[in-house]
């Protein structure tokens, strides 16, 4: 079968390629591969989880973050949701993101570490349809009402503990006409 959409394309490469070593990340000094399995596991994990914080096919999610494996991850995840990823550059200031946030009508954005958190907290008030801030490094999440990757990752784990199927529903959900990203350049 032809992928039709770019999850169906993940996922026929990582049925058909299986490496130990998809993507390479540099921790503490010396690279660490992660492996299609894991890759795979991680974007189940995150699609359910947004999934139930009310994220559904047409929403609108930004990513604000620098390349990091979290970055694929969340990128997979938002198009399995049926979501549009809307990835800004990090080296943004945050009133072009507010523009931007509020252009796309934004439901969500996922921000990498404290530096992307506190541009998104700045504007938070002047972007309406902002509901969730997805910290990726988790700083304090509870003191800005934010939610961290780790936490997602395990109630999406608990979503599909309950509902294994959930996610392979949503990946047939999606079609190809779908958009998948808004991109702004400069």
């Amino acid at each position: 079968m032809v992928p039709q959409t770019l999850i169906e394309l993940f996922l026929q490469a990582v049925a058909t390629y299986n490496k130990r070593d998809a993507l390479m990340v540099k921790r503490e000094g010396s690279y660490q591969p992660i492996s299609s399995q894991e890759l795979l596991q991680s974007v189940q994990q995150l699609a359910a989880a947004l999934v139930t914080l009310g994220i559904e096919s047409g929403d609108r999610v930004a990513l604000l973050s620098e390349n990091r494996p979290e970055w694929t991850i969340s990128d997979m995840a938002i198009l399995s949701a049926g979501a549009v990823n809307v990835p800004l550059y990090p080296t943004l200031p945050a009133s072009q993101i507010q523009t931007l946030l509020k252009d796309a009508g934004v439901k969500a954005v996922v921000v990498s570490n404290a530096v992307q958190q506190e541009k998104i907290l700045q504007i938070k008030n002047r972007v309406p349809s902002l509901e969730k801030i997805l910290l990726i490094e988790t700083t304090e999440p509870q003191a800005c009402n934010c939610l961290s990757f780790e936490s997602l990752l395990k109630r999406g784990t608990e979503v599909l503990g309950k509902d294994p199927s959930l996610f392979s529903q949503l990946c047939q959900r999606v079609k190809p006409e779908y958009l998948a990203s808004i991109l702004y350049t400069s």
